[in-house]
């Protein structure tokens, strides 16, 4: 079995769904290193007081903004796969 040719859309979200998840993950090992670090709870500490107001914010951006490049990434990879394979056949996989 030889794939010629893949979804760049189907590619794109599936990339995104997975970027997504990493996103949502990255957001809260964030705010558990803030809060561990005490930078969630001081607020007068210039470096990251926007961080301590707008922590729980990047819960809900850093997913979007993983899930959006993902998707533009996986589209990208999935269109020159489809180019390269056009000139070399393809990725050949061997099922049981």
């Amino acid at each position: 079995m030889i794939i010629k040719r893949v979804g760049i859309v189907t590619v794109g979200r599936v990339v995104g769904i997975v970027c997504a998840v990493f996103g949502l993950i990255a957001a809260v090992a964030t705010l558990f290193a803030l809060k561990s670090l005490g930078v969630v709870d001081i607020h007068e500490h210039a470096g990251f007081a926007w961080m301590a107001r707008y922590g729980a914010l990047g819960l809900i951006i850093l997913p979007v903004f993983y899930a959006l490049l993902g998707f533009l990434v996986g589209a990208l990879h999935a269109w020159i796969y489809n180019l390269a394979a056009r000139y070399v056949g393809g990725i050949e996989i061997e099922t049981a």
